[in-house]
């Protein structure tokens, strides 16, 4: 590391003197070297020449962008693993190996981050406040009210359950779908102690904003009792509904009220929802 911060400190130097289009090519060459400490899963070392060519203007460089997000990402997802925070850091990593374009060596990181996790947590078990361990739920029965077929698509309900957030269930009805459904359902009874939605149509910025995201969800027990909650627009990554531990054997979740600015299409969409509990 103190290798790297002299080259860092020592290429500043040069740069000063540097003409416009030798600057560039030094920032250029740079990022190209970070993506081959990526390929070689020497993150820290990438991290460094990154904020080198961050502190030297070269934020606009092609390809620095993309490339800083994503370690910046999986880094982050390291800290929280350190820090026993185990649930944070699976969804960072699942962003990142559901992303089309993730670099190969940041992929190869995700997936030895991911096995240490699995060591710890043992298949997708988390610990909630220290004291009791909250499961990824496997339902018997998905259902929805509705959903939308266009030309070669199937915007099915299995699309949020499918651990990919560029896929979305769209509900099928002609207007914004207020009262549509999706509806978890098991012959066995669980503790529901929160649920991960990640909201809107999130392949894109674009698909997000030209769709209707959910504002308002009613979230139902099979006792009939109900919760409401707002969630979050422009926010692409999940959004936890804090349940508190609620004995159901389903979970119906009801469109109540969208958003509705920039959109082109009155089509509703929720591209993932993971519910956590445990069985009783």
């Amino acid at each position: 590391m103190k290798r790297l911060a002299t080259i860092i400190l020592t290429s500043t130097i040069l740069l000063t003197g540097c003409s416009s289009n030798d600057k560039i090519a030094m920032l250029e060459n740079a990022v190209k070297s970070s993506k081959d400490l990526i390929a070689k899963e020497e993150f820290e070392q990438a991290k460094g020449l990154l904020v080198y060519v961050s502190q030297n203007g070269g934020s606009k460089i092609d390809g620095y962008s993309n490339l800083n997000g994503q370690l910046d990402k999986l880094l982050l997802a390291t800290e929280y693993y350190e820090n026993e925070k185990y649930e944070e850091s699976i969804k960072l990593l699942k962003e990142l190996f559901n992303k089309e374009d993730t670099e190969g060596g940041i992929i190869k990181g995700v997936v030895a981050l991911g096995s240490k996790i699995k060591e710890k947590t043992e298949n997708n078990t988390i610990q909630v406040d220290n004291k009791v361990t909250s499961n990824l739920i496997t339902w018997d029965n998905v259902y929805a009210s509705s959903h939308l077929i266009q030309k070669s698509m199937n915007y099915k309900v299995e699309n949020v359950i499918d651990d990919n957030p560029s896929t979305a269930w769209i509900e099928g009805v002609s207007d914004d779908g207020i009262g549509q459904f999706i509806q978890f359902s098991s012959n066995n009874t669980f503790r529901v102690d929160k649920i991960d939605i990640i909201n809107g149509f999130s392949k894109s910025q674009k698909t997000y904003m030209k769709n209707n995201r959910v504002k308002k969800v009613i979230i139902e027990f099979s006792d009939k009792s109900q919760q409401v909650y707002e969630l979050e627009d422009n926010n692409m990554e999940y959004q936890t509904i804090d349940i508190g531990g609620i004995n159901t054997n389903s979970v119906k979740v009801i469109i109540q009220e969208v958003y509705t600015n920039g959109r082109v299409y009155k089509d509703t969409c929720i591209s993932e929802i993971s519910v956590y509990g445990q069985e009783l």
